[in-house]
C-alpha cells in the first residue's frame, strides 16, 4: 500500500512525495506520512536540517521506489486496496450466489426459449451497468459520500418518471431511434475526454450528469414501452430482475478493464436487447398470418 501511494502521488504531481513514518502517541496508532504539493518550495524545505532529520530518523517498512509497486490507482481504476487487475474471489463468489438466488426466486416464470425473455434480461443487465457508471463517475467530481449517492439515485428515478410520462403522452410506436441514440450517447461518454475540460470539478460533474441523464431517459422509454406491450408481465419482470443481477456480476469486469469499460458492455447489452426485440417482433408477424389461415379454414 505504501508503494502504491508513493507511486500514485509521484504520477499525479510529477515528483515523488516526502515520506516518513510517525510513531504512535497514546491512543493514536502509528502512520506513514506522505507530503506532496505543486509548490516546488516543498522540496527545498525538505532538505532543511530539521525536516531532513525527521525523515532520516523515521525509517519506512517499504522501499521508496516505483519499481515493483502495484498498479497505481486512477480515476478509471480507483481500487486503492486491491493488489492487481483481477476480480477478487469474494466479489465473484457473492455475485454468483446472488445470481443463483435470483434464478431460484423466479423459477417457473422465466421462459428462456422466448426472445422476449432475453430482451428484458439484457435491458436489466445494461441498465444496472449504466446506473453504476453514473454513480461512480459523479463520485469522482463530487466525492464518494452518502449524499452524492442519494442525489444520483434520486436523479435517476426522476428521469425515469419523466420517461414514463413521455411514454404515457406520446406512446412511441418505433423504439429503434431510441436504441440508436442511447448507444451513441454511451459511446460518446466513453470516448469524450472529460478530464481535459478546463472547468472546475463541480462544472464538469454537472455536465456529466446531464450527458448521463439523456441515456437514462432513453432507457426508461425503451423499457416502459416494451413492458407495456409485452403480454407476459411476470416473465418479463422476472427476466429483467435476473438481468440486473447478471449486470452486477458483469460489473466485476471493471476490476480488470476499468470503470469506463462498463459503458462498452452496456452498449453491447442494449444492442443484444434490440436484436432480441427484432426476433420477437418477427415471430409475432409469422404467427398472425397463421392465425388468419386457421380462422378462414374454420
Amino acid at each position: 500500500m505504501g508503494q502504491r501511494f508513493y507511486a500514485t502521488l509521484a504520477d499525479v504531481y510529477g515528483r515523488p512525495p516526502v515520506v516518513f513514518s510517525a510513531a504512535g502517541m497514546g491512543e493514536l496508532a502509528g502512520a506513514t506520512v506522505f507530503i506532496e504539493s505543486n509548490d516546488p518550495a516543498l522540496w527545498v524545505r525538505s532538505t532543511e536540517p530539521r525536516l531532513a532529520a525527521i525523515v532520516s530518523k523515521n525509517a519506512l517498512r517499504f522501499p521508496l521506489t516505483m519499481a515493483g509497486a502495484p498498479p497505481i490507482a486512477t480515476d478509471d481504476w480507483p481500487y486503492v486496496y486491491h493488489r492487481r487487475h483481477s476480480i477478487p474471489r469474494t466479489y465473484l463468489t457473492v455475485s454468483l450466489i446472488v445470481l443463483v438466488l435470483a434464478l431460484f426466486l423466479v423459477r417457473g416464470k422465466l421462459e428462456p426459449r422466448k426472445a422476449s425473455t432475453w430482451h428484458f434480461f439484457f435491458l436489466g443487465a445494461s441498465f444496472l451497468l449504466l446506473e453504476t457508471q453514473l454513480v461512480s463517475r459523479l463520485a469522482l467530481y463530487f466525492g464518494t459520500t452518502w449524499l452524492v449517492n442519494c442525489v444520483a439515485l434520486k436523479a435517476v428515478l426522476l428521469v425515469l418518471v419523466l420517461s414514463n410520462l413521455y411514454v404515457a403522452q406520446k406512446n412511441p410506436a418505433r423504439l429503434g431511434p431510441f436504441y440508436v441514440c442511447l448507444v451513441l450517447f454511451l459511446l460518446a461518454n466513453y470516448f469524450f475526454p472529460w478530464a481535459a475540460l478546463p472547468f472546475s470539478a463541480r462544472s464538469i460533474g454537472i455536465l456529466l450528469s446531464i450527458t448521463y441523464a439523456v441515456p437514462v431517459f432513453f432507457a426508461g422509454v425503451i423499457f416502459t414501452s416494451s413492458f407495456s406491450r409485452n403480454e407476459g408481465k411476470s416473465a418479463a419482470f422476472g427476466a429483467n430482475i435476473v438481468g440486473a443481477v447478471a449486470g452486477g456480476l458483469a460489473q466485476n469486469v471493471s476490476f480488470i478493464l476499468g470503470m469506463k469499460a462498463l459503458l462498452i458492455f452496456a452498449s453491447v447489452f442494449y444492442i443484444l436487447a434490440k436484436v432480441c426485440n427484432r426476433i420477437q417482433s418477427a415471430g409475432k408477424r409469422e404467427v398472425r398470418p397463421g392465425l388468419k389461415s386457421v380462422i378462414r379454414a374454420a
